[in-house]
């Protein structure tokens, strides 16, 4: 995989699923392609993701089958720093994302 994701992890899944709608409305792209998420029982997932948001039960579970973390770029809890936001419209190939 040549492409490395930014992994945001928290342990309310109500909270990743909200964040990871209100990320790709304003970053003007489509959940599920860009901005994905994972959670204990339900998952939307994409090949050109370049944010994952997790719970902390899908962190263990990624834990086991890649335990370096190789296929992620940086992690954040909760909210997505200003940084990682800057790096992920970098990565993200749709329309140009909205300013915040």
């Amino acid at each position: 995989m040549s492409r490395k994701l930014i992994g945001i992890v928290n342990s309310r899944e109500i909270f990743l699923k909200n964040l990871s709608n209100r990320i790709s409305l304003e970053l003007d792209v489509s959940l599920g392609f860009e901005v994905c998420y994972s959670l204990e029982l339900e998952r939307k997932l994409h090949p050109t993701m370049a944010i994952h948001l997790l719970s902390y039960q899908i962190l263990v579970q990624e834990a086991v089958k890649d335990p370096h973390f190789l296929k992620f770029d940086s992690f954040t809890r909760g909210t997505p720093s200003s940084s990682s936001m800057t790096s992920t419209r970098k990565t993200c190939t749709s329309k140009p994302p909205a300013s915040f």
